[in-house]
């Protein structure tokens, strides 16, 4: 572990000189590498051409034909003459055979002796030898000026050649040069240390100076503040003596800044222990009151009864918020529904948004209409509200029996109706509560059919901003709400508008607190059930009230238990609703569903063995036997059952 800054700065300088060395090793072979070859390039085209001259003036002299004549032995030593000059391992005169693939040495010499005689015995005057003829090769008996080398392998070892053609009439003789690849391995890798091991050691020179100064500017200046740091307490700070560190640069400052911390140590400690209770005093006080409030505005509050089903939740932006919703049944079969946004976030507003939503409760509660009960609160408000705080509020009575919705808005959003299409309800905006004497609300009615919903909110939804800083707006909520429709529940619909808001809003901290209130007038007298075999018990309970025969009554039951189970086991429902009707001598039962489309009466009814009695498909049969009619029809998303007894 590299626990000092010392080591740290020891470890970063290491690290960087390997890095330097590296780049610098891998720069200089790259370079190096093609400096040599291109300096092997010029030499071995110098001495090709150079050679290709020469032999285009000696060629046809008849003595060559004679190796062992003094001419031949004389143009031999200048060509050798040349090779050296030329810094060349080898060089030839050869003529090309094409088609056969072979080539015909004229001359071959060496720089030095020994190699000399071997090249004399090997590549003699008229040694035929087989080659695969490269490229460059064919280029230089074409005439063109070739300048780069050829890699080849022979007998010699790993050598490049450059070829030049010999002027003359005969086009198929070319002269070579040869430079052995070792060799020049070897030169790139001499070249490359004579560069290297200065940089090294002048880099190793650079970092013990650097040490040197960082030691005596840096390191020992530190040592002296950590070890007087690690021995000071707050409670000795009037004892701290001053740590003598005389430089006037970062060492120094820092110095001065511990004395001057170590001066006022004592008093920020007092303060912090003063400010920590305080804090710990409030978190307690926002805890209690965001428990008061999650006690009287739940996160998510889920109701049905007769005639209706509702679905609420609120989510704060802050620990408290100023949000609040309720819902409550009146007597004469009608629901109380109060949505409100108080100003102003925290404590105080949770504080305002309790006071305000008993007071609607307990108006509409007491029998006033929407609009008496908002006019009543806003006096009582007004008359004694010392910080002038103030709240928009929308406060619904629905009559599960006719449907008729009265309402009162004091300017809060207006709501919405979704049914076959979705629509804004027209009110008016009015006063917001506390703000003037005489709010003069006035009350509204509007007519909610069979299977609509009644959509309340706040701001929290029609507000939400996304990454690019818009707002979601209510035609983005209508528009969220007519591509998810048709809906078989209020919680449904919620989830529905929660999740739209959320994915608009992803990647942003939520900007205010989030209410919404989803009321659906059920079809009929449909009551919702959750999807689970003993919610059956609500269904017998209700069928053994309403049957004045108690056999009849009990066959009722073992049919609609065996449908009922069918629909909880295999549909794949998220919800179930039911309805129980008689009269004087026929029971009804219907039982709907959400779930996959399918009609258990589709296929005629097949006799079977006694043996084949537990094959599947008995519910029906006992389903028949048992009721007068069972009909099956597809409502919307919902599989309808009506079983007649």
């Amino acid at each position: 572990m590299l626990r000092s800054v010392r080591t740290k700065i020891i470890a970063a300088f290491v690290i960087a000189l390997a890095a330097i060395v590296a780049i610098v090793s891998v720069a200089g072979m790259v370079y190096i590498r093609w400096y040599e070859h291109r300096l092997s390039d010029q030499m071995g085209v110098s001495a090709a051409i150079m050679c290709a001259d020469i032999a285009g003036y000696i060629i046809d002299d008849p003595d060559l034909s004679n190796p062992n004549s003094k001419a031949y032995q004389d143009y031999r030593q200048l060509l050798r003459d040349v090779c050296r000059e030329k810094n060349m391992d080898y060089l030839s005169v050869f003529k090309c055979d094409v088609e056969a693939k072979t080539i015909t040495y004229i001359f071959c010499v060496a720089d030095d002796d020994v190699n000399d005689e071997r090249v004399a015995r090997e590549r003699g005057f008229g040694t035929v030898v087989e080659v695969e003829m490269p490229e460059t090769m064919r280029r230089a008996m074409n005439g063109e000026k070739v300048y780069e080398a050829d890699e080849i392998d022979n007998q010699f070892g790993n050598m490049l050649a450059w070829y030049s053609q010999v002027p003359g009439n005969d086009q198929t003789i070319l002269a070579s040069a040869e430079y052995s690849v070792t060799e020049q391995r070897a030169r790139v890798f001499e070249s490359a240390v004579d560069v290297l091991v200065p940089l090294v050691l002048g880099l190793l020179v650079l970092l013990m100076v650097q040490m040197y100064v960082l030691n005596r500017r840096v390191f020992k200046p530190l040592q002296t503040i950590t070890e007087r740091m690690r021995s000071f307490s707050a409670d000795r700070a009037s004892e701290f003596e001053p740590l003598e560190i005389e430089s006037n640069d970062e060492m120094g400052a820092i110095a001065d800044a511990f004395e001057n911390m170590a001066a006022d140590i004592g008093s920020y400690v007092n303060d912090i222990e003063r400010f920590t209770a305080e804090r710990v005093q409030a978190g307690v006080e926002l805890d209690v009151a965001r428990r008061i409030q999650l006690g009287m505005v739940p996160e998510r509050t889920m109701q049905e009864s007769t005639g209706y089903e509702l679905c609420a939740l609120s989510r704060t932006a802050r620990s408290v918020g100023g949000d609040f919703y309720d819902a409550f049944e009146i007597e004469g079969d009608r629901v109380g529904v109060v949505v409100g946004d108080v100003s102003g976030k925290g404590v105080a507003a949770a504080l305002f948004m309790s006071m305000v939503k008993i007071m609607v409760h307990d108006g509409l509660k007491a029998g006033a209409g929407p609009a008496e009960a908002l006019n009543r609160i806003n006096d009582q408000l007004c008359s004694s509200n010392p910080e002038g705080m103030f709240v928009t509020a929308l406060a619904l009575v629905l009559d599960c029996a006719t449907g008729e919705v009265r309402y009162a808005n004091a300017g809060h959003l207006p709501p919405l109706v979704v049914g076959s299409a979705v629509h804004q309800v027209e009110v008016a905006p009015g006063v917001l509560l506390g703000l003037f004497d005489d709010a003069g609300l006035e009350e509204g009615t509007l007519a909610l059919g069979e299977g609509e919903f009644l959509v309340a909110f706040t701001d929290g939804v029609t507000e939400a901003v996304s990454a690019e800083r818009e707002f979601f707006g209510s035609d983005a909520l209508v528009d969220c709400i007519a591509e998810g429709a048709p809906y078989s529940s209020a919680s449904e619909l919620a989830d529905a508008i929660v999740r739209t808001v959320d994915a608009f809003a992803a990647g942003c901290e939520q900007f205010d607190d989030l209410t919404l209130v989803v009321v659906h007038r059920m079809p009929g007298e449909l009551r919702a059930l959750p999807v689970d075999i003993a919610s059956f018990a609500r269904v017998r309970d209700d069928i053994l009230a309403k049957s004045t025969d108690d056999a009849a009554g009990r066959k009722a039951c073992l049919a609609c238990e065996e449908a009922f189970a069918n629909i909880v086991s295999y549909s794949g429902a998220t919800c179930i609703w039911y309805a129980v009707d008689a009269n004087d001598d026929r029971l009804r039962v219907t039982l709907a569903d959400d779930g996959a489309p399918f009609d258990p009466f589709a296929s005629s009814p097949e006799a079977r063995s006694f043996e084949n009695l537990d094959a599947g498909g008995m519910g029906i049969g006992l389903i028949r036997s048992l009721s007068r009619e069972a009909t099956y029809t597809r409502d919307g998303n919902r599989n309808v059952l009506t079983i007649v007894f």
